[in-house]
C-alpha cells in the first residue's frame, strides 16, 4: 500500500504545480480509494442538493452497484491548504447525510462521523515546505491504518 501512497503524493504535486485547483485532485484520490475496496465517482460537477450537501466524491463499498442515492460516505476535496470553517460545516453535513465522510486538502485527512462534532482521526499526509509538497514519510503508516480502518466501517 505505500507505493499507492506515494503514487498519488506524485499525481498531487503534479496536480499543484499546475494550479492548485480542487478538482484536480478528485483524480488522485479516487484512484488511491480504489486501491483500499472502495468505489469511487466524482459528483463535482452534479450539484443536485442545498450549499453544502454536494459532496465533491460519494464512496461506495467494493462490491455494491454504484448508485446516487446509496453511498456509505462522501469526501470533501479542497485546494491545498483550503480547509476552512466552511469546508468544517460541510464535512459535518456530509457525514450526517451519508454517515461517515472524510475531509482533505491532501495535505490533511480528516475522519468525520454522523452526529459528531468533531473528527475521528486525522492525519497530516504532507507538508507545505518553501511552495513545496514534502510526504511525511513517517506517516504513511498511519495514513494507510486510517484508510483501512474507513474502508472496514464500509464491509459491514
Amino acid at each position: 500500500m505505500t507505493n499507492h501512497v506515494q503514487e498519488y503524493f506524485k499525481s498531487v504535486c503534479e496536480a499543484y504545480s499546475i494550479g492548485n485547483i480542487e478538482t484536480s485532485y478528485n483524480a488522485p484520490i479516487m484512484a488511491l480509494m480504489t486501491q483500499f475496496g472502495c468505489n469511487a465517482r466524482d459528483l463535482s460537477g452534479g450539484r443536485s442538493r442545498q450549499a453544502g450537501e454536494n459532496p465533491d466524491i460519494k464512496i461506495w463499498r467494493g462490491d455494491a452497484e454504484i448508485t446516487e442515492t446509496e453511498p456509505f460516505a462522501m469526501i470533501e476535496v479542497k485546494k491545498i491548504g483550503g480547509i476552512d470553517a466552511r469546508a468544517k460545516t460541510q464535512v459535518k453535513k456530509g457525514a450526517l447525510l451519508f454517515g461517515y465522510a472524510i475531509l482533505t486538502d491532501n495535505r490533511r485527512w480528516e475522519f468525520w462521523r454522523a452526529g459528531e462534532n468533531e473528527m475521528y482521526s486525522g492525519v497530516p499526509l504532507m507538508d507545505l515546505t518553501d511552495g513545496k509538497l514534502v510526504l511525511n514519510e513517517d506517516r504513511i503508516e498511519l495514513f494507510i491504518s486510517l484508510i483501512q480502518d474507513f474502508g472496514d466501517v464500509i464491509k459491514k
